[in-house]
């Protein structure tokens, strides 16, 4: 018996170095990646002066998530960890810290999954073979290579060792209080990381109530309560909740996140493209609802149908509160969490095939975590910055909507510096316009960049009235970079 233990145990490590091996090796080519959306210009670069600030922790926790701002999230979590990436790059932005530290989160969450599905759910192997897919899957890839897809990862990470400790609290006498102790304090901080952190109770009370047939423990809820009741009041002192409300009553973004869940089940299960802006398609609808009623329909058959069902529950559950906001992009790093449940969910259902038909059952998950690994490969290029990550679409109109909202967010939040780095993917993907020009050339200005504003004011000399204003701004181009014969050739010309 003591000799089957050391045997487990070291085929649970040996699997374990196998799932981080995998993760490394697939994901270290992100480590020289740029930034690629609107978040991450913010945490992995603009806000770094402040990080080295003196009571910058006392200002992140009185503050929205774009800290010193008023914005409709309060996630202090997310801005602390760039914080600790801050003190290791020594206070200046560095890519590669970023990257390797959402490395480090993934593969402490595929760990983390690994060990609540051998411990609590399946078989060793099984439990493999869902850690695996899990690890690499285009859901993954998005929170990894996208710099604050972080903030999944992190999400991931306390609630399930808020429901780890949960369950611990519930299965051994001996150290229930103490278990308890870690449950509360890990679900405090997933509510400080994402507001999908409010569902935690459910799961919890739904696992002890009708899975596990738990005693009731009053005051564990009324903590939860307290907890909730304490982190909705700051969250109201610093968040504008005035954008939430206008998504919630809104049918249209209702619509597009219907069809956010079918977009997300056939690239989960069908390995289908994901595309950077999504369309409402019927084929992606109809597929999408099917997959759904099957997942459904083989729960409700499965000889493990409880299980089965409630996990499947909870896919839906923890993506849920995605519905508030309208989804812009494919932002698969919504899926990162509802996917680890998702996956428990059909491997309840495919559970007895691994025992009827081990071998067969092998290798189709196998070919499976192949394919899924081969499907995110084949993206994983596309996060290297923003240029090659706007390249892989074709919608114009949606690309140009997108990048002016990010470059009025970077403005409105005085990142003046880093607003002009949307408008400069726009003009790279010659979809400037006249307005997009000036604007460029406005806050070139600005920052005193005068080369590169007279550079744009040359390119696009097409787009610009050739009037007093335009040969003043050349002649004051020119002047402030020391060539005052060209500006007395613009000064001449502009006279005639």
């Amino acid at each position: 018996m003591e000799q089957f233990k050391i045997s487990r145990t070291l085929i649970t490590l040996a699997l374990s170095v196998i799932l981080i091996t995998a993760v490394i090796l697939f994901f270290k080519r992100t480590i020289e990646y740029r930034t690629i959306q609107f978040d991450d210009i913010i945490f992995a670069d603009a806000l770094y002066p402040q990080y080295a600030q003196a009571g910058i922790v006392k200002k992140i926790f009185a503050s929205s998530v774009y800290i010193g701002v008023t914005s409709a999230y309060y996630r202090p979590v997310l801005p602390l960890s760039f914080c600790m990436d801050s003190l290791i790059s020594k206070g200046k932005p560095d890519y590669r810290v970023n990257h390797t530290t959402n490395i480090i989160l993934h593969i402490i969450c595929v760990l983390l999954l690994f060990y609540f599905c051998k411990t609590y759910c399946f078989p060793l192997l099984i439990s493999f073979f869902l850690s695996a897919i899990f690890a690499l899957n285009i859901f993954s890839l998005h929170t990894v290579a996208w710099i604050s897809g972080r903030n999944d990862s992190l999400l991931f990470i306390f609630v399930f060792l808020s429901f780890i400790f949960f369950i611990k609290a519930n299965e051994d006498k001996n150290n229930k209080i103490l278990f308890y102790i870690w449950h509360i304090i890990f679900f405090c901080i997933a509510l400080l990381t994402k507001e999908s952190a409010f569902m935690i109770p459910i799961l919890c009370l739904s696992y002890g109530l009708f899975l596990k047939k738990y005693k009731k423990s009053i005051p564990v809820y009324c903590v939860w309560v307290i907890c909730m009741i304490t982190v909705l009041f700051i969250r109201s002192k610093y968040v504008n909740n005035n954008t939430l409300f206008e998504h919630i009553f809104n049918l249209s973004d209702l619509k597009n996140n219907i069809y956010m869940v079918c977009d997300y089940l056939t690239n989960a299960f069908l390995l289908s493209k994901d595309i950077i802006y999504p369309q409402f398609s019927l084929l992606v609808f109809i597929k999408g609802t099917a997959i759904a009623a099957m997942l459904v329909i083989f729960g409700s058959l499965s000889d493990n149908k409880r299980n089965a069902l409630f996990f499947l529950s909870f896919f839906i559950i923890f993506l849920s509160p995605n519905f508030l906001i309208d989804r812009i992009l494919f932002q698969g790093n919504r899926m990162y969490l509802p996917f680890a449940f998702l996956l428990i969910a059909v491997f309840y259902m495919i559970a007895p095939l691994f025992k009827k038909y081990k071998a067969a059952a092998c290798c189709i998950t196998f070919v499976f975590i192949i394919c899924s690994a081969l499907n995110a490969n084949n993206r994983v290029n596309i996060f290297y910055d923003q240029d090659t990550f706007f390249s892989d679409t074709d919608d114009m109109v949606k690309l140009k909507s997108n990048l002016l909202w990010e470059f009025k967010l970077l403005t409105y939040l005085n990142f003046i510096d880093h607003s002009k780095i949307p408008l400069e993917t726009l003009e790279k993907r010659n979809i400037a316009d006249k307005n997009i020009i000036q604007i460029l050339i406005s806050v070139n200005l600005q920052l005193e960049n005068y080369q590169k504003a007279l550079e744009y004011a040359l390119k696009y000399e097409s787009f610009l009235e050739k009037d007093k204003d335009y040969y003043d701004l050349l002649i004051f181009c020119y002047v402030k970079l020391g060539e005052y014969e060209k500006a007395d050739q613009i000064k001449a010309l502009s006279d005639k």
